[in-house]
């Protein structure tokens, strides 16, 4: 493949050559069969770029010109993997043709599931003092989030388009404050009995908790900032318990 390209390039083709080497019987069929669409030809247009410099300083400096080449080929390879995938059965809530639809999971066992997911609000360290104070203006800031995290909750499915709407039998969001970060760990737990699971709501509940505590506190600290949005586990369902984090019971 080496000799692919220089020997293109050495004709001053240096376009030709990168294509010439994604068609190389080296290169799986796969991605040597890759069209070249506008996105590839922005990547390969930045490694001409790249390479440039060294093809002027002569026949001495091909060896240079190939490293960038091959992370042309490595990205191209991405690129048509994340194609492959979006085509994959794998990806439940695409139909064979790769449009949207809700997944039929009439056929499942009804089970217990449970799912937590935490999220933090970072601010300033005159903020946190107001909040822990309670001199914000819009009231308690815990417990409007908690309020306002448990309703989310409820509402997932008219928030996620493809998401079930589902009976949720206990829903906890709970607001504690870290002088540490500065500012606030939220967490979430949802459970329901279904053929489902609860990953959306309680990560739908830790967000709408952290953009309440944002909204409460943005009037003193507009460098406030949402972070950590994040599933830590699951239980319960065809797939088995999940954990990512500790510290969760």
């Amino acid at each position: 493949m080496r000799e692919v390209f220089i020997t293109t390039v050495r004709a001053g083709d240096e376009m030709a050559g990168l294509q010439r080497i994604m068609r190389s019987p080296s290169i799986a069929p796969p991605f040597r069969d890759l069209p070249l669409r506008k996105g590839w030809h922005l990547v390969s247009s930045f490694v001409i770029l790249t390479i440039r410099p060294a093809l002027r300083a002569g026949a001495n400096h091909y060896s240079k010109c190939f490293e960038p080449v091959k992370i042309l080929c490595s990205v191209a390879k991405q690129i048509e993997k994340y194609n492959n995938n979006m085509k994959s059965p794998e990806l439940s809530h695409l139909d064979e043709g790769g449009k949207p639809r809700m997944v039929d999971v009439g056929s499942k066992a009804e089970t217990d599931r449970t799912a937590i997911a935490r999220a933090r609000v970072f601010m300033s360290p005159q903020a946190l003092e107001r909040v822990l104070a309670g001199t914000i203006e819009k009231g308690s800031v815990a417990s409007v989030a908690e309020l306002a995290g448990v309703m989310a909750a409820k509402r997932t499915h008219e928030l996620i388009p493809l998401c079930h709407p589902l009976s949720l039998t206990h829903v906890d969001v709970h607001v504690e404050w870290d002088e540490k970060l500065p500012g606030a760990e939220i967490q979430a737990t949802c459970r329901t009995r279904g053929r489902t699971g609860v990953e959306m709501e309680a990560l739908t509940a830790v967000t709408v908790a952290a953009l309440t505590v944002y909204d409460m506190i943005k009037s003193v600290d507009k460098a406030a900032r949402i972070s950590d949005i994040r599933l830590v586990e699951k239980r319960g369902g065809k797939s088995g318990d999940l954990v990512l984090e500790a510290g969760t019971e």
